[in-house]
C-alpha cells in the first residue's frame, strides 16, 4: 500500500467511524476520502511548499548565555 492509499484508508476508518461504523457499503468511505484528499491537494497550490523552510528571520540575533546561577546548578547536579 502506497502512502496516498494509506492516507485514504486512514480518512475512510475515520469517516466509516462517524457514520456509526454501519456493516454495509464501505466504498462510500472510501470514495469520500478520494474526495475529500483530491480536493485538499488540489487546493495547494505549491505557494505553501515553497515558503518551507521558513523565511523568517529568529526572534533573537543575541548571544546564547548560560543563567547567571548555571555553575551552582552544574555543582550541585554534579553531587547528586
Amino acid at each position: 500500500m502506497n502512502s496516498k492509499q494509506a492516507s485514504i484508508a486512514a480518512l475512510a476508518y475515520e469517516l466509516w467511524h462517524r457514520r456509526g461504523c454501519p456493516h454495509d457499503s464501505p466504498e462510500v468511505d472510501w470514495h469520500a476520502a478520494e474526495q475529500q484528499l483530491s480536493a485538499l491537494e488540489a487546493s495547494i497550490d505549491g505557494s505553501e511548499i515553497a515558503s518551507f523552510p521558513a523565511s523568517d528571520p529568529p526572534a533573537s540575533h543575541g548571544a546564547d548565555n548560560p543563567p547567571s546561577n548555571a555553575g551552582a546548578k552544574w555543582k550541585v547536579a554534579r553531587t547528586a
